[in-house]
Parts: structure tokens; sequence; C-alpha cells
């Protein structure tokens, strides 16, 4: 099945980052890209997320490190999709200490899409608290 022009930047997007290539990030986002997730946490501006990647890709060993794109539904200028991201924790995250430890990281986004056909927005909603309990930062009665 072929992909929509949006979804296949959508799908580049992840690559690029799975591959930590941030510096062609510029190809297919806006200047003033802004990202924001279920967390309240905020970036605004291509570099400032260029930077978050290259962090995250440090927390988590980049030799395990995969953001696969599991399903997507396109409306307009918007395209939804849900993830996995595969890690192992090798960094400092979020001030808790490497277990080396891997898990699976999932979510779903929103990738809202400029007049020009780059990303101008993101809206992530990360299962942060099921990626904690696995990598064994805190545990979940039950």
């Amino acid at each position: 099945m072929s992909h929509s022009t949006q979804k296949q930047v959508v799908l580049r997007y992840a690559k690029l980052i799975t591959h930590g290539n941030v510096e062609q990030l510029d190809e297919i986002l806006e200047p003033d890209f802004a990202f924001a997730n279920s967390e309240g946490e905020g970036l605004e501006g291509r570099e400032q997320i260029k930077g978050a990647w290259e962090y995250f890709r440090n927390i988590f060993d980049p030799e395990i490190f995969r953001w696969e794109i599991l399903e997507m539904f396109e409306e307009g200028k918007v395209v939804t999709a849900t993830w996995i991201i595969h890690v192992k924790h090798i960094g400092v995250f979020k001030g808790y200490a490497p277990t080396n430890k891997e898990a699976e990281y999932q979510g779903m986004s929103l990738f809202r899409f400029s007049e020009n056909g780059k990303l101008s927005k993101f809206y992530g909603y990360p299962g942060t608290l099921k990626l904690f309990a696995d990598l064994g930062l805190f545990h979940v009665p039950g």
C-alpha cells in the first residue's frame, strides 16, 4: 500500500530520529516547528527539537534505539500515528541513573503540516508510566 506524501514525511521523521540524522530534519520541519506532549514539555524551533532528539538518543543506546510507526491516519493537514520506540537505558533520564534495561516506549502523536508540506507542530502522547516501570525506575502495584 502506498502512503500519501504527508505520511511519507512522518515515516521519514521517525527514520531520521532512529538513525541519528537530526541535521536532515531541516528538510522536513518548518523553522518554527513546535513540539508539545501530554507531560507538559514543549519546544520551539528546529534547533531545540534537534538538540532534544540528540539528548534522547544519548540517554538510550543508539544501537538499540528504534522508532517504529505502527499505524497512521490522515485528515487534511494532520497525520495521527501510533508508534513504539525500542530503547535501552544507558544515560541519566529525568534524574534517574541508567539501568541498562531494555524497554518499549509506546504512544500516539499528531503531526500537523504547513501549507508548504513541512511539519509545523507535533503533539505527543507517550506511555511514560509503563516505560518507567519497565526500566525499573519505580514499581507499579498490582
